[in-house]
């Protein structure tokens, strides 16, 4: 619990952590047999997609990089939970994260004719990735004031995007929120 805060109660950690330390990971990714399963079989993403991403996993976690827009500098790592123990949250961010877009760099490659789509969670993100469509993700519908308003005049940017919240109270007041602010 002392590594990682809960995406939905996230607040600033005032302890400072160089997310860099972490970069081998992303450098060198590893998917054990439960995340291959999770990712591959359960959810049937693109093995490319995921690679392209550098997501890596340990036993009981899918370790989540987000990077900046040029991809180089790690901004985040969210940990996804795979365990059974419903007292451990899903999500959670390592500590010293600062939650922020998830999967920027594809920003760089986005044309001004082509579609952009913004989901909720890095899950739907990699699934409509993995369908070949150009995706970044909000990692929580309850994470937009608190980490993305500096990312609103990029997206602002592209006037062709497409919003996918989930079906549930906060994906609905997410998408009011954005539809307003783009």
């Amino acid at each position: 619990n002392n590594a990682y805060s809960s995406s939905a109660s996230w607040q600033p950690n005032t302890e400072s952590v160089d997310l860099n330390q972490y970069a081998y990971i992303f450098d060198n990714p590893i998917i054990t047999n439960r995340a291959a399963a999770f990712l591959f079989d359960k959810r049937r993403l693109d093995k490319k997609v995921i690679s392209d991403l550098r997501i890596s996993s340990t036993h009981e976690h899918i370790v989540i990089p987000y990077f900046d827009t040029d991809g180089h500098k790690l901004h985040s790592i969210q940990w996804r939970y795979m365990g059974f123990d419903s007292q451990v949250p899903r999500f959670c961010f390592a500590r010293g994260s600062r939650p922020t877009i998830y999967n920027l760099p594809i920003l760089n490659t986005l044309q001004p004719h082509e579609d952009l789509y913004l989901a909720e969670g890095t899950s739907d993100c990699w699934a409509l990735l993995s369908g070949g469509r150009k995706a970044i993700a909000i990692p929580s519908a309850t994470l937009l004031k608190s980490c993305h308003k500096q990312h609103i005049d990029i997206l602002r940017r592209h006037p062709r995007i497409h919003i996918f919240p989930d079906n549930d109270l906060p994906g609905l007041k997410l998408y009011q929120e954005l539809k307003q602010e783009l």
